[in-house]
């Protein structure tokens, strides 16, 4: 059994926690970005979507992630076993946290949507929903949830932090919007773009197509959001990808 002073410690080293999630569009996008930030240790815990890489490739993201441990799942896992992969590579998520929770963190659940942490007390899902043009989407979307719902019943936590690409403004009434609102509030989890200090709220665009919307989010318990000292979407020159991180 721990000591008083080990759980202590271990609740410490979570405290004051700088998150940051980043949807790449692929490694080669966001890579320059992510590198800089590890490299200067910028953030405690990074949550990325859409590295695009095999199994086969995961070193490419270990190699520019120093300082850091990667917790890492493919979307083409399966694809890559059976076949060879033709067309444009997808998807894929990983967690990067760094070395000082080494020794406090678990992983709770590990796919291609979802990757769950438990890091101390805190409980960090790292999460990238389907987009309406994907092919049994709705289905798709309610086994994320009920995945996630889950994790949330089995595993002993005191704060639960989600982060990702949602692929839905929430702002707008939808069907995907109704759905994960459905979840935040049935664990009673906060919106953190309450604390951003401007009304953008742009972290995806397509230039060339003229789209721009809010599908970006990172989500707190609510008994913790008087504790959120700050939210912001990141515009950075090195970064390339068609989202903006959130920090």
């Amino acid at each position: 059994m721990a000591s008083s002073k080990q759980i202590s410690t271990q609740l410490a080293v979570v405290d004051n926690l700088h998150l940051f999630s980043f949807n790449l569009h692929g490694l080669n996008q966001g890579a320059a970005l992510l590198e800089h930030w590890c490299t200067n240790q910028v953030f405690d815990i990074i949550l990325v979507q859409e590295h695009w890489l095999a199994p086969a490739n995961f070193s490419r993201l270990i190699k520019i992630t120093p300082g850091y441990n990667c917790i890492v799942s493919s979307a083409m896992e399966q694809l890559c076993a059976s076949t060879i992969l033709r067309g444009r590579p997808f998807g894929g998520l990983a967690v990067i946290l760094g070395h000082r929770f080494r020794n406090v963190t678990k992983t709770v659940l590990n796919t291609n949507r979802v990757i769950a942490v438990l890091v101390s007390d805190v409980l960090i899902i790292n999460i990238y929903l389907p987009c309406s043009t994907v092919r049994n989407y709705k289905e798709l979307t309610l086994e994320i949830i009920a995945n996630i719902d889950e994790v949330c019943i089995s595993t002993s936590y005191k704060t639960i932090i989600i982060g990702g690409d949602f692929n839905s403004n929430l702002e707008v009434d939808s069907w995907s919007s109704k759905e994960i609102l459905k979840f935040t509030n049935r664990w009673k989890l906060n919106n953190c773009d309450c604390k951003w200090p401007d009304s953008t709220n742009i972290t995806y665009h397509h230039d060339s197509l003229k789209l721009f919307s809010c599908i970006d989010y990172f989500f707190i318990s609510q008994s913790e959001i008087v504790n959120l000292e700050n939210a912001r979407i990141e515009d950075h020159v090195l970064n390339s990808s068609d989202h903006y991180p959130i920090a």
